[in-house]
């Protein structure tokens, strides 16, 4: 019986173990472009999302001072190269619509309630710079657009967590608030499980996935996981006022490649 059990032991090793290094093998010997352009192409398989979502706001405290839910969709409109719209609609009927065209940003714009016009995001814009907050939330107006790998440099630093962990650098090739994003990715999943912005050598703040959920992508025999808790906390203000700021979003009755109107993405009717 100890044979037998220690038997067991050393085969589900052996199987994790050969997974690990699976894993592992896909990011070896690739350049930090070459891992990016990976992550891109196995996550980027559907065309269209839709999800609600809600944002819970903290300040010091474990109770939210203040929560927004919403509804968003997106789509993707270039064959897997990063490009699409997205349009989020909030509870108050505040709306967000973002656009990425030809790997360049992009076309932002804002409605508000009770306003008869959007407002366009633009970084010559005095009312929307780009280390402004989006909706009071701990995300800046940046962290709204499109990650397009060809305005990045990408540097793989290392392994970490016995090669469970790949840490890839992330460096704006044009005017950023950030001037480093570090990526920590998982190397089974292939998704990052946080991203820590930098200006200069100091943390701004840092984002972490606290959990994922695997979807199988309709019309096809891809999976691919998703987001579904996300948290956000300012660490330049923990550091200045020794008290935290955090901004939690929690997405809900996600539909991958659903039936999306053109109507739900046109900015002309926000």
């Amino acid at each position: 019986m100890v044979l037998k059990n220690l038997m067991k032991v050393s085969l589900l090793s052996f199987t994790l173990t050969s997974s690990l290094y699976a894993a592992m093998s896909d990011f070896k010997n690739k350049s930090g472009k070459q891992i990016a352009e990976m992550l891109e192409k196995k996550n980027l398989v559907y065309k269209t999302e839709t999800y609600d979502l809600e944002l819970k706001y903290y300040h010091d405290d474990n109770n939210p001072f203040k929560i927004v839910k919403g509804k968003a969709i997106t789509q993707e409109t270039a064959g897997g190269k990063g490009q699409g719209k997205a349009m989020v609609t909030l509870n108050d009927q505040t709306k967000v619509y973002v656009e990425t065209r030809n790997g360049k940003e992009d076309i932002h714009m804002i409605k508000f309630p009770g306003s008869k016009r959007s407002v366009s995001f633009s970084w010559k814009n005095s009312n929307f710079s780009k280390s402004s907050k989006f909706l009071g939330s701990e995300a800046s107006v940046e962290d709204l657009t499109c990650h397009i790998l060809s305005n990045y440099k990408h540097k793989f630093r290392k392994f970490s967590q016995g090669g469970k962990v790949a840490i890839l650098e992330f460096t704006p090739k044009r005017k950023s608030y950030y001037t480093s994003k570090v990526y920590y990715i998982d190397t089974d999943k292939f998704v990052p499980i946080e991203i820590i912005y930098y200006k200069g050598s100091t943390k701004l703040k840092s984002m972490a996935v606290k959990e994922y959920k695997k979807y199988k992508v309709p019309g096809s025999s891809k999976t691919v996981y998703r987001p579904h808790r996300l948290e956000m906390k300012n660490n330049e203000y923990l550091r200045k006022n020794k008290k935290t700021l955090e901004t939690h979003m929690v997405i809900s009755n996600r539909v991958l490649n659903g039936k999306v109107n053109s109507s739900d993405l046109n900015p002309n009717k926000m």
